[in-house]
């Protein structure tokens, strides 16, 4: 631009959807041209593009761990896997801790038999199986929901919006009581 002393360059980064680390490319201003000199000593810039896409990972539950009915044991605890999958990204080591608590907010103490947990994702992997033992009991009980969520994620990664599996445990042990006739024979 003719006359100009100061004159600032667009620069427009594409986004695409794949997750990368920082990349760094340099803008150098070369062959000036109308009698204009370049700087000797401010003749190009390092751009950075900061790692983006979560390239560590977003973490959540397989549709069909996210919703779960199981009938209460009778005698031995009952195994409930689950499935917590890496989206995105899935560069470095990554730290999962998980809590299981009723949804009321009380512990799950009682109905399962460890309450949390780690898992340990290497770099590249997607996949991991976990399982909840379901305890069994006597106690009359109606529906209770147990929830199993994401407690925490290190290692660069974060938990996605369906970090969260439930587990109901349907009413057990006669919930509304039990009906009997203390006779056996009725007069008319």
């Amino acid at each position: 631009i003719e006359g100009a002393s100061l004159v600032t360059l667009p620069l427009r980064v594409a986004d695409d959807l794949t997750a990368e680390f920082d990349e760094t490319f340099t803008v150098s201003l070369t062959s000036p041209t109308g009698g204009a000199r370049i700087s000797s000593s401010n003749f190009s810039v390092a751009v950075t593009i900061l790692e983006n896409d979560d390239i560590h990972g977003v973490f959540e539950f397989v549709p069909d761990s996210r919703m779960i009915d199981v009938e209460e044991p009778l005698s031995i605890p009952l195994s409930v896997p689950l499935v917590l999958e890496r989206f995105e990204g899935a560069e470095g080591a990554v730290r999962i801790t998980w809590e299981a608590m009723l949804r009321s907010g009380e512990s799950a103490a009682d109905d399962v038999s460890v309450t949390s947990g780690e898992l340990l994702y290497q770099s590249q992997e997607r996949v991991k199986t976990f399982s909840i033992q379901i305890t069994p009991d006597t106690i009359p009980e109606g529906l209770e929901a147990v929830e199993v969520m994401v407690a925490s994620v290190t290692g660069g990664a974060r938990a996605g919006d369906a970090s969260t599996a439930t587990i109901n445990i349907l009413p057990n042990d006669a919930p509304h009581g039990v009906v009997s006739l203390n006779s056996t024979q009725y007069v008319n």
